[in-house]
């Protein structure tokens, strides 16, 4: 379940982009099945990062935990040809800074953790790698039941509706909306206007 209000940005398009980043990082693709028995293995072993360049070739790399290390990691990939680079703690703000700071402009490269849960950084981070052509994958897909929307902000809240109807859209068909207060849902494969749920 993700909870989103109008105290989550300054304005209604702030939320809506805050909103939408955060559904994209729980929602991050999972690896195909020829990745997931590729890397069972090494995670068998407890590794923490591993390369495997284009031709399948699999490099750990000699890190007890990437945290504070994007800078070294950017330069083994680069180093090894890197296609795929698994990662299997947590994935940080300050990672992501340094790792595509550091790292040349690549045409593929994908980076696979664990599931959503250890992104410990804001998912404006996770859009950074988008940016940069970046994928990201889990091997562990989560599953969000809903998005529940509240108007709340100080000092004056959205009007229900307005507000409603725009997180509605943000979200798309990914997952139901739910206003609980105003009595409002929005679920997939409806039409897009949302409708008011009796009682």
């Amino acid at each position: 379940m993700v909870a989103t209000g109008g105290m989550v940005g300054d304005t209604l398009g702030d939320v809506l982009e805050a909103t939408a980043a955060t559904l994209d990082m729980l929602l991050l693709p999972a690896v195909s099945d020829a990745t997931r028995a590729q890397l069972a293995p090494y995670l068998a072993q407890g590794a923490r990062a591993l390369s495997f360049d284009d031709r399948g070739e699999v490099t750990p790399l000699e890190l007890s935990t990437v945290v504070g290390e994007g800078v070294t990691v950017a330069r083994e990939v680069e180093r090894l040809g890197t296609r795929t680079l698994f990662i299997g703690g947590a994935l940080t703000q300050e990672f992501v800074d340094d790792f595509t700071r550091v790292l040349p402009a690549r045409r593929e490269l994908r980076v696979v953790v664990r599931d959503a849960t250890v992104l410990v950084l804001p998912a404006a981070s996770v859009q950074r790698f988008r940016k940069r052509g970046i994928a990201l994958e889990v091997l562990t897909a989560l599953h969000v039941l809903a998005v529940t929307a509240n108007p709340f902000r100080a000092p004056q809240p959205y009007q229900p509706k307005i507000f409603f109807d725009a997180v509605a859209g943000a979200v798309g068909d990914r997952v139901p909306v739910f206003d609980v207060v105003n009595g409002r849902a929005s679920l997939p494969g409806e039409a897009r206007r949302p409708d008011v749920v009796s009682p």
